[in-house]
């Protein structure tokens, strides 16, 4: 599951860029807000939740959080989406 974790950091973030991020925030808490194009739903299937950097799963330093793009309001045709794969796992 680390190691898993680990690739997941590796492919998103990165320890260089982690490292810019921990000294930006200055002791304050990270809030990583993921939004990828829907389009690309192979993205969207990765637990990301899971990422392991250099010293924990960061959802133990940060907040790991999805935000889902939707249609501008009053966009013609503009519905909520739909999610084809019910959510596996709910993290709280």
């Amino acid at each position: 599951m680390v190691q898993y974790g680990q690739l997941l950091f590796d492919k998103l973030i990165g320890a260089a860029a982690w490292g810019e991020l921990v000294t930006r925030a200055a002791g304050e808490r990270i809030e990583l807000a993921l939004l990828f194009d829907p389009a690309v739903q192979g993205l969207h299937r990765f637990p990301w939740e899971m990422m392991h950097g250099p010293d924990d799963f960061l959802a133990k330093e940060a907040a790991v959080t999805r935000l889902v793009a939707r249609p501008a309001v009053g966009a013609a045709g503009a519905k909520p989406p739909t999610l084809r794969v019910p959510p596996r796992v709910l993290f709280v």
